[in-house]
């Protein structure tokens, strides 16, 4: 995470942790994360397969997290593993990495490769932003309400404190993770729909506790990534060139969501 925004962007930050380990991998921890490579293969994979590379992505991330569990959410979904950063009490879904088409987040029609990752669970809620200290703007207070009001300089100051490598997902990365291989507007269909999204239709008019969709996540166990407060992410090309991003893409829409999210790109 680098670079900031010149103003407060009303936005959240979901923690996103990458998987790093030895370099290079040993070819036994290659051959046991494959199936992770492409969603699909991850789907098809059968149950040892997975657990052995759930294993192994456990043991890459090390002391600072732990394996809550996993589940299978239905017979053509991926296998979800859920992880927490001990530190914060962050909740992280395992995601598979995927091939696909770059679009206008990530600049050109050329294939790009999203390698395996960990997104939050939830948004981050104020009383963990609160217990780690930050600055923001918020405009609604609440321990279990979603922490918006933030430049990409808040996020990234405050994701320092945390530790455990986290970061703000790549825009092209918080795009894969949002659809989850869908082609429509949201990861459900084309239409709001508010047991899986606050917007402007059941919101009233302000953000809303981070579980109250739990019930309801995506196909990758990502709960309100539409909705409820727009998420910050960052230029993944600068990152991949070494580079400090000077841009912040706010995705998602927020409780003000009226038909298709927006795309809000800030810098400085």
């Amino acid at each position: 995470t680098a670079g900031c925004s010149s103003s407060p962007a009303r936005a959240d930050s979901r923690a996103k942790a990458p998987l790093r380990g030895p370099v290079p991998l040993s070819s036994a921890d290659r051959s046991a994360l494959a199936p992770l490579i492409v969603r699909e293969r991850w789907i098809a994979a059968d149950e040892a397969r997975q657990d052995l590379a759930i294993a192994v992505v456990a043991r890459l991330l090390g002391p600072d997290y732990r394996l809550l569990g996993t589940a299978r959410p239905g017979p053509r979904g991926p296998r979800l593993a859920t992880f927490q950063h001990l530190a914060s009490g962050l909740e992280l879904m395992l995601i598979p990495g995927e091939r696909l088409a770059a679009g206008s987040l990530s600049g050109g029609a050329r294939e790009v490769f999203v390698a395996p990752f960990l997104l939050g669970r939830f948004e981050v809620d104020q009383r963990t932003w609160d217990r780690f200290g930050g600055h923001d703007a918020r405009t609604a207070r609440g321990p279990e309400l979603p922490i918006h009001g933030l430049s990409l300089l808040d996020a990234e100051v405050w994701l320092g404190k945390v530790g455990g490598d986290l970061r703000l997902p790549a825009a092209v990365e918080w795009r894969y993770a949002a659809l989850a291989g869908s082609t429509r507007t949201f990861f459900w269909g084309d239409n709001l729909d508010g047991r899986y999204a606050w917007s402007a239709d059941n919101s009233g008019g302000r953000p809303q506790p981070v579980t109250r969709h739990a019930d309801a996540p995506n196909p990758l166990g990502l709960v309100d990534i539409f909705g409820n407060v727009a998420e910050l992410a960052i230029d993944g090309r600068a990152r991949a060139r070494g580079e400090a991003s000077r841009r912040a893409f706010l995705l998602g829409g927020s409780w003000k969501l009226t038909d298709r999210p927006g795309l809000t790109v800030t810098g400085g």
